[in-house]
């Protein structure tokens, strides 16, 4: 198979977009929810590798390890935000069961910030969890402001995929989504050969 050019490579882009525009004509509403679903995970891979990469970087500076390379900690940071990023990245496509992921990631991200912060400070009940953090924020706010923003996130995590799984609504459109995907594919095959 021959290598396509790039003028090759865009007249099939346009083209994949035009079929897509005529198969999604007549279903506005799914089309509105895939546009919609796409961009509240992108923004929710964006804000998780953000804050990933903040952690990783406050923690290596507050910790004296500055030696440590900047591009190692951002690796550390992506390598650690990995399967929170495949959840999300299969979260993306049309098949509703694989939102059920994000529970996971969230649930996950929520006990495990939990059991740090009860183990580390020798907290036995939920109520104290907020009084360390309003003491923690008037020595370090921005470390502080950092963990708040981790369980807003997985917080943000199970909310997606409660809103993706649980309303009836989200799975019909999820299921016709993923049958128009599949003709849009069908069809974008067949004129590959």
């Amino acid at each position: 198979m021959e290598k396509m050019t790039k003028e090759q490579q865009q007249q099939i882009r346009a083209q994949y977009k035009e079929y897509e525009e005529t198969v999604y004509a007549d279903y506005p509403e799914v089309k509105k929810f895939v546009r919609l679903k796409k961009r509240w995970l992108g923004f929710l891979i964006i804000f998780g590798l953000a804050l990933a990469i903040l952690n990783n970087v406050c923690t290596t500076m507050m910790t004296g390890t500055a030696g440590v390379s900047i591009l190692y900690t951002i690796g550390a940071a992506v390598a650690g935000f990995g399967v929170t990023l495949i959840f999300l990245l299969a979260s993306m496509n049309p098949n509703w069961r694989f939102s059920l992921f994000l529970l996971l990631a969230g649930f996950g991200r929520i006990m495990s910030l939990y059991e740090t912060v009860t183990k580390y400070y020798g907290i036995h009940t939920p109520g104290e969890v907020l009084k360390v953090y309003a003491l923690s924020f008037t020595q370090l706010p921005f470390l502080t402001t950092l963990e708040i923003l981790s369980w807003v996130y997985g917080l943000l995590l199970i909310l997606t995929a409660a809103a993706l799984v649980v309303p009836n609504r989200s799975r019909m459109l999820a299921v016709q989504s993923e049958e128009l995907a599949e003709k849009i594919k069908s069809c974008m095959m067949n004129n590959e050969k």
